[in-house]
């Protein structure tokens, strides 16, 4: 069957014209039945057998007038999409003038998480898109509720020829098609949902998130909690009752919500949504972080055939099937497979070829190393707390030169500062995914094997459509380069002290700037394989192996060690 619904819609930040008005798509009270829906509202579908039929329906009582459109989703197979689009009334719209998109949903308390994704689409005339994933929530409620997207945080598709631009390749100025996108995400998903009154508005509504922060019982006062869109970050701090608000935010667009207070982690932890309503709620519960404190303690992990040193609390991405106390610690000397799943149609088996023991000074345990990698390819181990600031950070990775990697390449990092992350699923750079403001960001040594050159650069916060083959071109700032001629063992080291960055390779100086934007995060061991779309391809990722890792202060953090800093 198809994927989930989508209803997609691409727009960027533009003020609108003065005096533009809305723009209705369809209210859909003019057809006389579903053959007469059929011919303005024109189907199609990629592979695999169809998955989502469509009625002119009479029945539901939609907010404003008798008719409304009925989308019954019935998908035996996942992966395969199905698409519905019609011609959008005095087309080519310029979206220049329109802040957001809005419609009727009624949904269906069936289509679990998980299962199944929707999405709107806005078409050029050339056949090029820009989608917005639909918030589950509307999805699932069994009531009619007025959806309001955004339209600035709209993104590119990336499964026409413009996959990997980071600018859109659709013609914003040029809109003629507008539609919904459904695709299953498991077997034999089945709802049923009503859309109705799709219109393009002028004006988009205002917001406010508002909430409460305690430590058990305890309101917990002057918490920062920002709010991270993806044209600015505001902040606000919790008052003596624990209390928050933002009240300039904007409805139809998404957020990320990050509490921070020295000391402290929280739950949720970093939270986002795109706000629905006028009013937000979201609450957070704070306690003393069990993490280790990189800006007054010293950390160290050998990765010998003891395993991760118990010591360290570590976490990662979560959703590839493995916490972070347990990444594998392996022999890198011996041949070691694994299974290949998702995203590839079948499972294959993978090989990490054995390599060197590593030469370099300090190695303790020299013939293991800690496995960064899965199934699927990308993955992040994090350690530290979500608001150290100034410490330094050390590892020896091994960086191997590829001329056999088919289209693709491996990126292995070493990152400082991770910003705003969810502890339990931290992502330095992008997945490739549409989510807004997927990937956290910061400061890395990273190194690209294709290319044999370490790169020291800043990652952004929002560098989530950027195709995994791409360089990330305007989503990193690379402050220097440094080549290797050979495969072997490196040494990277990132030391951050107030708004000073230096980075630093086998001992050399590869880049010292002055940058404040991410100023607290934790440390991370990071690896993504940039490959070819197309089956069987992750078999020819290596994955990352780090050794020998070190971390601790920067600062002075007693009276009696300030000569050492």
């Amino acid at each position: 069957m198809q994927r989930s619904l989508f209803l997609f819609i691409c727009v960027a930040l533009w003020a609108p014209s003065a005096g533009a008005l809305d723009q209705l798509v369809d209210d859909f009270e003019d057809y006389l039945d579903d053959f007469d829906l059929s011919i303005e509202w024109q189907y199609s579908k990629a592979g695999g057998p169809d998955g989502l039929f469509y009625f002119l329906n009479d029945t539901m009582n939609p907010p404003d007038g008798n008719y409304c459109m009925e989308l019954l989703v019935d998908m035996p197979e996942k992966w395969w999409y199905n698409k519905l689009q019609r011609w959008i009334p005095e087309f080519p719209l310029d979206l220049e003038q329109y802040f957001a998109i809005t419609f009727w949903i009624y949904g269906d308390p069936n289509l679990v998480d998980g299962a199944m994704q929707a999405m709107v689409f806005l078409w050029d005339s050339r056949g090029r898109v820009i989608r917005f994933r639909i918030p589950h929530n509307y999805v699932v409620t069994p009531e009619w509720q007025q959806v309001t997207l955004a339209l600035d945080s709209f993104v590119e598709e990336t499964w026409d020829d413009g996959y990997g631009t980071d600018q859109p390749d659709a013609d914003w100025t040029d809109i003629v098609d507008a539609g919904f996108m459904v695709v299953g995400d498991v077997d034999n998903v089945a709802g049923t949902l009503y859309v109705d009154d799709i219109h393009f508005i002028s004006e988009l509504p205002g917001a406010s998130v508002q909430g409460s922060i305690v430590e058990g019982d305890t309101p917990l006062s002057d918490v920062t909690v920002y709010a991270i869109g993806e044209t600015e970050i505001l902040q606000t701090k919790t008052d003596t009752s624990g209390e928050y608000v933002f009240e300039t935010l904007y409805q139809g667009k998404p957020y990320r919500l990050f509490p921070m207070k020295y000391g402290y982690e929280f739950e949720p932890g970093v939270t986002s949504l795109t706000l629905l309503e006028e009013v937000t709620t979201v609450d957070f519960t704070g306690a003393l972080s069990s993490y280790n404190n990189l800006d007054t303690t010293a950390v160290a992990d050998p990765f010998d055939e003891t395993g991760l040193n118990p010591d360290i609390i570590y976490r990662g991405v979560a959703q590839w099937g493995m916490s972070g106390d347990e990444r594998p610690v392996i022999d890198v000397t011996v041949d070691k497979t694994y299974e290949v799943g998702f995203p590839d149609a079948e499972t294959a088996e993978a090989l990490l070829p054995g390599i060197e023991p590593n030469p370099l000074e300090g190695a303790s345990s020299p013939g293991y190393a800690v496995e960064i990698g899965s199934s699927y390819g990308y993955d992040t181990l994090v350690f530290g707390q979500s608001f150290n600031q100034d410490y330094f950070v050390e590892v020896d990775v091994y960086c191997e030169l590829r001329d056999d990697y088919q289209g693709g390449y491996d990126r292995v990092s070493l990152g400082a500062r991770l910003n705003a992350t969810n502890p339990n699923a931290p992502k330095l750079d992008a997945p490739g995914d549409q989510a807004s403001n997927w990937a956290c960001g910061g400061y890395a040594l990273s190194y690209e094997s294709d290319l044999g050159q370490i790169f020291a650069r800043k990652y952004a916060s929002g560098n989530d459509t950027a195709h995994t083959r791409e360089r990330l071109e305007g989503f990193a700032t690379d402050f220097g380069t440094m080549n290797i001629d050979d495969d072997g063992w490196r040494r990277f080291r990132i030391e951050c002290l107030d708004d000073s960055i230096k980075f630093v390779v086998d001992g050399d100086e590869v880049a010292l700037i002055s940058d404040s934007e991410y100023s607290f995060g934790p440390a991370a061991l990071h690896y993504r394989p940039a490959y070819p779309d197309f089956a069987g391809d992750l078999v020819e990722s290596h994955h990352a192996r780090f050794d020998n890792l070190k971390a601790g202060p920067m600062g002075v953090v007693a009276i009696d060690d300030w000569m050492l800093r």
